[in-house]
């Protein structure tokens, strides 16, 4: 959990990061959706199909709307926290809604059929074939209701400033198919905080029914936290009905830790790229990811929000410490850069929980010898091998040589066997050659698809992700394996093992 002092306060987001760090004129190019989607489009950034740009009233007026596709999104270019944004799923006529709508004229249809028969002063007819428009929250709206609503746009109701805006209809995205069944109706985005061009924080936000289908935390969709390393979910909260931590998205019952995010590290990569073209010091990056076209920036803000450091229960004022001051070279090390600082967020969960560390496929490990010295050696964790095994030539290096020697008076270490021989081999001579020398403390008969072995085992001490394990390794050759020793899964019992883990190399990043 974080620790207070790291915490980042709007006060000190806006004195330290966004005053300094955002000027004037890049701050007026994040406010403007229309300027930002063409330099990024201009650079090379994926950014949705503007469809029209309506600047006055006349413009509105003289749309021809009916040259829409089916679906679209009208939003404002300079709006604050999703409001004024309506997004179109589906062309209808207006009696084809739903199913107890179908001889209703809606509400608000209804008023702009009014106000055209009040205005004509002709007879009142409803024209039953008439093409209105369905919104994801299943609201209606038809060609008088869209310019209304853009008129609305123009005036600066919801723009940030307060001041006349322009009225942006834009391609609709499609959700892609990893994401479409942990949210409700609207389009899922990811947000990334960038500064000094290291990511330093990211959430995946999911509109639910209390958002109306908006990816906005502030109106209700649950912010769900990401491991930068791997795109990797972790913890989850919302803010309405109430702030609290979930497990679950409260509509599709889905499970949000663990979700794999498509195209991390193309994500990464573009949350960088737009700092750079934006020239704005501090921001967060919005993303989403279509289905067809891959990850798609939505928009920039120079006023990133901090929710983002509840939802990942991690202090934002930290990291960005962190990154201070460094000398990023290109984007891929600025990528380089915010997985090593701030990845192993899953990993460490699990192990926060269980107790337990998580092992990848290939580990090094630190093998004591019988003079009491470390020897560095990678190893295989093999949870299909019962026992843990080591070369010859590596058991030779830690002092068992003279054990082995004894053991091949009487069997060669490699001999395959038939089952029965390899059992009464084992029969006669174990007790024997536990006598015989004390590094011999068992033998054990192995089957595997090159065939039977009885194997010499010696007691061997070992550490791994710092653990100390002790336990009878069977000796065996392995000069043509790539590994000189295999960790089974007796050894095994006190770690999780993440087939997708990377064994950590130490680099420069």
């Amino acid at each position: 959990m974080a620790k207070s002092k790291d915490i980042l306060g709007m006060n000190e987001r806006n004195l330290k990061y966004i005053k300094p760090l955002n000027r004037r004129r890049a701050i007026r190019l994040a406010d403007s959706k229309l300027k930002t989607s063409r330099i990024f489009k201009k650079n090379g950034l994926p950014v949705p199909k503007m469809y029209a740009v309506l600047k006055n009233a006349k413009e509105v007026e003289e749309f021809n709307w009916d040259s829409l596709l089916d679906s679209f999104v009208v939003k404002p270019n300079s709006g604050l926290g999703g409001g004024g944004i309506i997004v179109i799923k589906g062309k209808k006529q207006l009696f084809e809604v739903e199913e107890d709508r179908r001889k209703k004229i809606h509400k608000k249809a209804f008023i702009d059929k009014l106000k055209d028969f009040l205005k004509l002063g002709s007879r009142f007819l409803v024209d039953e074939s008439e093409i209105c428009w369905e919104a994801i929250d299943g609201d209606i709206w038809t060609i008088e209701r869209l310019r209304s609503h853009c008129y609305d746009i123009i005036d600066g109701r919801f723009s940030i400033t307060g001041r006349p805006d322009i009225a942006l209809i834009q391609q609709r995205l499609i959700i892609h198919p990893a994401l479409r069944y942990y949210t409700y109706r609207g389009m899922p985005d990811v947000r990334v905080i960038v500064y000094n061009n290291v990511p330093v924080m990211a959430m995946l936000r999911l509109p639910t029914k209390i958002s109306n289908g908006k990816a906005n935390l502030a109106q209700g969709a649950v912010g769900v936290g990401i491991d930068l390393a791997t795109g990797l979910t972790t913890t989850s909260s919302i803010k309405k009905p109430r702030r609290m931590f979930v497990d679950k998205h409260p509509d599709t019952k889905r499970d949000l830790s663990a979700i794999e995010i498509p195209f991390w590290d193309e994500i990464l990569k573009m949350a960088i790229k737009a700092q750079e073209v934006s020239e704005l010091g501090f921001l967060a990056v919005d993303i989403a990811i279509d289905k067809n076209k891959g990850p798609v920036i939505l928009e920039v803000n120079a006023r990133g929000g901090l929710e983002i450091q509840n939802v990942n229960l991690a202090a934002l004022g930290k990291r960005l410490d962190r990154v201070e001051g460094l000398k990023i070279k290109s984007i891929s090390h600025g990528v380089r850069v915010a997985k090593a600082l701030f990845g192993g967020e899953i990993e460490r969960k699990v192990e926060d929980i269980t107790g337990k560390q998580v092992l990848g496929i290939v580990e090094s490990v630190k093998i004591v010898d019988k003079e009491g010295e470390l020897h560095s050696v990678l190893a295989k964790i093999d949870t299909g091998a019962g026992l843990t095994s080591i070369d010859v030539s590596l058991a030779k290096k830690l002092g068992f040589q003279d054990a082995m020697e004894v053991f091949e008076r009487y069997n060669d270490i490699n001999r395959h066997l038939k089952r029965e021989e390899a059992k009464r081999l084992a029969r006669e001579l174990k007790e024997k050659l536990k006598k015989e020398h004390q590094d011999i403390v068992d033998t054990a008969i192995i089957h595997s698809a090159s065939g039977t072995t009885w194997r010499i085992m010696v007691p061997l001490s070992f550490y791994i992700s710092g653990v100390k394990v002790d336990t009878k390794a069977s000796v065996i050759e392995r000069k043509n394996l790539k590994y000189p020793m295999i960790i089974g899964r007796k050894d095994l019992k006190d770690f999780l093992v993440d087939p997708e883990k990377k064994l950590e190399k130490v680099k420069k990043i």
